[in-house]
């Protein structure tokens, strides 16, 4: 009789182990179907670039304005604007893009890049610029505006727009 009760038990032992094994396989190939989706990049106007650039660091966008400066000394910076003047955004070369032509300036361009934030460099925090005398720190009736992040976009390609006569 004790015997027939060790056997029922081995038994019974092995059917549930081998019911957790396949429950534990289930759970392995649940988790190895998880597809990563490829983002793609988001076009923006540049005034909603300069409103929501905070949420799209590190991520791929599209812009499309003027280029209004192309730095002479390599290439490696520009900056573009649109409709309103008082927005306008660095992008900057890549060690896999080209230098931006000089002769770029005046023309509409499409970029596609990665937001970065631009790391700013505070003069002050305490202590004096050379030549600046005691007293002589940020006024707090003076509001400056460049305390909030800027952010750049480091270009992986761009192409320049052509406009019809009609467009302009």
């Amino acid at each position: 009789m004790l015997k027939n009760v060790l056997l029922i038990l081995v038994a019974a032992v092995m059917v549930w182990s081998c019911g957790n094994q396949q429950a534990e396989q289930k759970e392995q190939t649940v988790e190895e179907e998880v597809v990563v989706v490829d983002e793609k990049p988001v076009a923006l106007s540049l005034a909603e670039f300069d409103e929501k650039a905070e949420t799209f660091v590190g991520k791929e966008v599209i812009l499309e304005g003027t280029v209004i400066h192309v730095c002479k000394h390599g290439g490696q910076k520009m900056f573009i604007t649109a409709d309103d003047p008082d927005v306008r955004i660095k992008i900057t070369t890549t060690d896999e893009t080209a230098a931006f032509d000089p002769e770029l300036e005046g023309s509409d361009i499409k970029v596609v890049g990665i937001v970065e934030e631009i790391e700013a460099e505070v003069v002050g925090e305490g202590k004096h610029a050379e030549g600046e005398e005691e007293g002589h720190e940020e006024d707090a009736e003076h509001e400056n505006y460049y305390h909030k992040p800027q952010y750049s976009l480091k270009c992986i390609k761009y192409a320049v727009v052509e406009n019809t006569p009609e467009e302009k």
